[in-house]
């Protein structure tokens, strides 16, 4: 019996002891993004690319006006269309097409080059 009961204590002291060097562990976790990002150089980065996103979205637009306004132009030069008119005016609506097509080249040549450029600065 007295076997048993040593037994039961050391068990006892072994689980304690165990639980106590636990308590001892300091376990800390660090917000990586938050510290980088509450530092200056990240804030001018990211002022950077707001900018720079800012205007190539406004240059992506200001084409886009420019084509609007080449297809209203065909639109209209199409309305206007008949068989009087129609060998002079079918040379000029075969070129506004093709510089219609080559503007909407160039958007989505813009576009995915704008989208590149910030994901290579970021």
């Amino acid at each position: 019996m007295k076997n048993l009961l040593k037994g039961a204590v050391a068990i006892v002291a072994v689980f304690f002891s165990t639980q106590f060097a636990n308590a001892q562990q300091k376990i800390g976790h660090i917000n990586f993004a938050e510290i980088i990002s509450a530092t200056s150089d990240y804030k001018t980065a990211e002022g950077q690319l707001k900018t720079l996103s800012e205007t190539k979205t406004k240059e992506i637009q200001g084409m886009v006006t420019m084509l609007q306004a080449k297809q209203k132009e065909g639109t209209d030069k199409l309305r206007t269309r008949s068989e009087a008119n129609k060998d002079t005016l079918d040379p000029e609506l075969n070129k506004l097409g093709q510089e219609i097509q080559d503007m909407q080249t160039r958007i989505q040549t813009s576009q995915q080059t704008a989208q590149e450029e910030l994901q290579k600065r970021r």
